[in-house]
């Protein structure tokens, strides 16, 4: 499994990666809730399904101090 975290100026992304096996569906509308959720606050979400799983979430996050952010 591969995490990695990004911080700019407006927004924070989280990225996990695996090399399970790939789309597996369920009957639920998790996935579809957190999208939903995500770009209700002007974010967004991608899942990919290739040689793996990836998730992608992206987060506006305005900083209280936005001259520290680690990718300007």
């Amino acid at each position: 499994m591969n995490v990695a975290l990004g911080l700019t100026s407006d927004k924070l992304t989280l990225a996990i990666k695996d090399n399970g096996m790939g789309e597996k569906r369920g009957k639920g509308r998790g996935i579809s809730n957190m999208k939903v959720r995500a770009e209700e606050i002007g974010g967004g979400l991608n899942v990919a399904f290739k040689n793996g799983t990836t998730v992608c979430l992206e987060v506006p996050m305005p900083l209280k101090y936005p001259d520290r952010a680690v990718n300007k």
